[in-house]
């Protein structure tokens, strides 16, 4: 009942022709009583994108020991995950790969050894991935300031986002950033005074 290495002894009555050699036997016998133990590591390590939110997939990966005790141990048999509430599956070396979008992914884990002892469940922390792009829209009104031909160009953004939510957008300028709006959304303003050459008039369709 107690783990560790055991030895059985056989002795048979000797018979009339035989030899001392042959009537004794030693058979060893190990009890294992111990699981095994599951760790993971998850790619990427940290969250890629804002506010703890992943932008890409993430690949879990898991690897199961079997300790040895008292000289005793009998190997991981197989390694089970649970994605997300699903079913019981067995792991491969490929990986657990998460490729769907959710606030809230969770995987629970366990190890079985071969004699049967099973590794108490346990459950990796939930991450959370958006790898959709927010919805935007943009318009723009041009209004003509005080008698030297310049305009206030005032630009309203609509943007939003179904799953992690918006934090900000940021405004272009032939290539150049030239502000950045915070908050929630949906709504970002961004104006500037605008002066065009006197023989050139404003390419709005070109903001």
């Amino acid at each position: 009942a107690k783990e560790g290495v055991y030895s059985l002894f056989v002795e048979l009555p000797l018979g009339v022709d035989d030899k001392q050699s042959d009537n004794k036997k030693t058979l060893g016998i190990g009890s294992d009583g111990t699981a095994p133990a599951t760790t993971y590591t998850i790619t990427p390590a940290a969250p890629d994108g804002l506010n703890g939110w992943y932008k890409s997939d993430v690949t879990v990966k898991l690897t199961a020991t079997d300790p040895e005790v008292k000289g005793v141990k009998s190997g991981v048999a197989k390694i089970e995950y649970q994605l997300d509430g699903g079913a019981w599956t067995t792991y491969t070396s490929a990986g657990i790969k998460v490729t769907t979008d959710s606030a809230s992914h969770v995987i629970k884990y366990k190890a079985t050894d071969k004699v049967g002892n099973v590794e108490t469940e346990k459950t990796i922390p939930a991450f959370k991935i958006d790898k959709t792009k927010p919805v935007i829209s943009m318009e723009y009104v041009a209004e003509k300031v005080g008698n030297l031909g310049q305009y206030q160009i005032i630009i309203t953004v609509t943007a939003s986002d179904a799953l992690s939510g918006m934090d900000k957008v940021m405004f272009y300028f032939n290539d150049a950033l030239q502000s950045t709006v915070t908050g929630p959304g949906p709504t970002y303003v961004w104006n500037y005074t605008y002066a065009p050459l006197p023989s050139a008039p404003p390419a709005w369709g070109m903001l």
